[in-house]
């Protein structure tokens, strides 16, 4: 698996393994950690696989907002009301990299 932040390839520090999914920490090249997260359907209910996918989508969201403000030169204002998010959230996010 190729690392989100640089696209170097990773390796597998710790695997979880959870009644619906197995959690692997890994870490790339490039010393950036990261976790995935594999769900197995056949185990669990549709209710759960749903909640299991709104958190995944959630994290997903979270992460492209998180790579939007990092890159982005607009001012906060401007760049938290696109978001929808509030101007302590932008600076944190800017402040945390």
């Amino acid at each position: 698996m190729n690392c989100p932040r640089c696209g170097a390839p990773s390796t597998v520090l710790s695997t979880r393994i959870q009644p619906a999914s197995v959690a692997r920490r890994r870490e790339c090249f490039n010393l950036h950690r990261f976790t995935t997260h594999e769900v197995v359907p056949a185990v669990i209910d549709r209710r759960q696989l749903k909640a299991t996918e709104r958190g995944f989508a959630q994290r997903a969201t979270a992460w492209m907002r998180r790579q939007i403000v990092l890159r982005s030169k607009e001012p906060v204002a401007v760049l938290a009301r696109r978001l929808g998010i509030t101007d302590a959230r932008v600076r944190q996010i800017r402040a945390r990299s």
